[in-house]
């Protein structure tokens, strides 16, 4: 640093345990140096990584930050402080610890300062939350008082103290819906607070030089390799729009190019104040990204300048004039290995090149209404449940392979009564935003062949669809399940909350026709996203022991009342409203699925 000022360096280092000395890292995108085969020595319990039941015990991957003339270590994992000069028994000494958020180390003056200090911030924690437990369950009672109240004036016919107490149970839940709300927004503001503010310097504090208004961070520990931009800020009045788009390459990129892909996209979105989604694999990207009008064409245009060679044709989809709140807060960066999660990473990915023919809107559209053809739903049952394509009586047949996520496609479509059915017709496919049809396309091509008539897929998806037949919405009916903050659209382009398409998903609990995904509610058998209409969430139905079995979704149902072929078996054509197969299914009492771990997960962006 120059004379006078406090600013500090830091460098990508890895420790080994083993030496004496600080070797540099292999690059900086997190590989480690080559473990040795000496057994480490004993370390005291302020060693550099010691206590992390994660860690090998041979390398530890830390940052240096040089201050006044002297280095530290900051531990990667822990974000633990750690001088550089060795204790007694050869281990590192801790002397502080790394705010990732603000970009500051603390540094306390001995270690028993550094446990001291950590110990009183656990503790602080753990009071906040008790606190807040004990706040929780005073309301919870006080609900459940009013709510016993208004049972016994129903039950005495007293209809004037019954309607009384509910409004008052209503003013109550009310009041504490805003009381939770403001819990988070000031939560949030603190946050932001923190990882916008730059610290002036301290003899006690490390300011990094470079910082940035936004500074990415690592995603945390569930995505280690991922990385979150945290902080989006817009004005209340400020209109936002939605990137969507994706990009196969072919042939794949190198390594090297993928870590610059993920780069570009990290400085850019903090550059652009953007937020959102986005999976970068050596195959491409996968990407639903929000921001002002301006700078999310201006990411477009950054990556067209970057690779023209790949995204100068890209079909970048651009949704204008949203209210604020559809904005993302954060941008998350994903290194993966398949765009979709198929299942089909490296040598097993089928060729895209000369598989499906690509149907703009109306194209596809008139393809719909041709005999001897068939329409593959590529997406998940849950979201099939609240819209989908229905095509005329004489036209196209509907195929709804019932999976729970994309790594259910592959094993569909082995199946034997699969390919009977699709032998000798069209094959139509489509998805949210047209990614997914992609390897989708390809590999039936490749497992069929010649055995159909063409494959075709809808270029763009269904929001490309929807945005070409505003009004009536063609064929489509119901409302196209989202992954951002629209959560639905329907034929009519509205939000979620404004739509008046067509009801086509029902509530769980009581078949009340439903087609939002409110409070994250699960099946509780496979975990996959679950319709509970608002009067069954306020009854907290999902608590109740006896409505476990209810609080299923309908793959999960249709097991348990023990159909002959099960959902992920067999290939099974979408119930149209009105129509015969709208018979509720009834569940079988007693009877119990598998509990399979599988989630909504993060395997698509669009």
């Amino acid at each position: 640093p120059l004379p006078g000022q406090q600013r500090s360096t830091r460098i990508h280092t890895a420790v080994h345990i083993e030496d004496e000395a600080v070797m540099p890292a292999v690059d900086q995108m997190g590989r480690r140096a080559k473990k040795t085969k000496a057994a480490p020595p004993p370390r005291s319990s302020n060693a550099l990584g010691s206590g992390d039941p994660d860690d090998d015990g041979e390398v530890f991957e830390v940052e240096g930050v040089i201050h006044e003339g002297e280095m530290l270590l900051v531990d990667k994992r822990t974000h633990a402080v750690y001088a550089c000069e060795r204790g007694p028994a050869g281990e590192f000494v801790k002397v502080g610890k790394w705010d990732p958020t603000a970009e500051r180390v603390t540094l306390l003056t001995s270690t028993a300062d550094a446990d001291e200090h950590e110990e009183k911030h656990e503790q602080k924690q753990e009071a906040n939350l008790e606190d807040q437990k004990e706040e929780e369950e005073e309301e919870d009672l006080k609900a459940a008082k009013l709510q016993r109240i208004i049972v016994k004036a129903v039950a005495r016919g007293d209809e004037v103290k019954a309607a009384a107490v509910q409004a008052k149970l209503a003013r109550h839940q009310e009041k504490t819906m805003k009381q939770v709300k403001q819990v988070s927004v000031e939560k949030t503001a603190k946050k932001r607070k923190a990882s916008e503010a730059i610290v002036a310097p301290m003899s006690s504090a490390l300011v990094h030089p470079a910082k940035r208004a936004r500074t990415a961070v690592p995603f945390g520990k569930y995505f280690p390799s991922a990385t979150l931009v945290p902080g989006a800020v817009y004005a209340k009045d400020a209109k936002i729009s939605i990137l969507l788009f994706y990009q196969y390459i072919e042939p794949v990129w190198t390594e090297q190019k993928q870590k610059e892909a993920i780069k570009l996209t990290v400085d850019q979105g903090a550059d652009l104040n953007l937020g959102g989604r986005v999976r970068v694999a050596q195959e491409g990207f996968n990407s639903t990204i929000s921001g002002l009008a301006s700078d999310v064409r201006a990411f477009a245009e950054a990556l067209k300048r970057w690779d023209p060679a790949h995204f100068c044709d890209t079909h970048f989809k651009f949704i204008d004039d949203l209210h604020v709140n559809m904005a993302f807060k954060d941008l998350s960066v994903f290194p993966v290995t398949e765009l979709v999660t198929y299942g089909l990473g490296g040598e097993k990915a089928p060729p895209l090149s000369g598989t499906a023919t690509h149907l703009l809107a109306e194209a596809y559209h008139k393809k719909m209404q041709e005999p001897n053809t068939v329409i593959i739903d590529v997406r998940n049952a849950y979201e099939s449940a609240i819209g989908h394509f229905v095509p005329p009586a004489t036209g196209a047949q509907l195929i709804d392979p019932c999976m729970r996520q994309s790594t259910d496609f592959p094993s569909w479509l082995a199946a034997e009564a699969t390919q009977k059915q699709l032998e000798g017709k069209q094959v139509l496919m489509y998805c949210t935003g047209g990614v997914r049809c992609e390897r989708a396309s390809a590999l039936l091509s490749k497992e069929l062949g010649s055995r159909v008539a063409g494959v075709f897929q809808l270029q763009g998806g269904v929001e490309q669809y929807l945005l070409d037949h505003p009004g009536d919405g063609g064929f489509w009916k119901g409302k196209n399940f989202t992954f951002d903050k629209r959560n639905a659209i329907s034929a009519y382009g509205q939000s979620d909350n404004q739509g008046n398409a067509e009801v086509m998903g029902e509530c769980a609990a009581c078949g009340v026709a439903w087609d939002r995904y409110e409070g994250k509610k699960k099946c509780t058998a496979c975990s996959v996203p679950l319709l509970v209409c608002r009067a069954c969430l306020s009854k907290q139905v999902d608590k109740d022991p006896s409505k476990r079995e209810a609080m299923r979704c309908p793959l999960c149902k249709e097991q348990v009342a023990g159909s002959s072929a099960g959902p992920k078996d067999r290939p099974m054509s979408v119930k149209q409203k009105g129509a015969a197969g709208g018979a509720k299914v009834k569940l079988s009492s007693g009877k119990e699925t598998t509990n399979m771990a599988v989630g909504r997960g993060l395997d698509v962006c669009f």
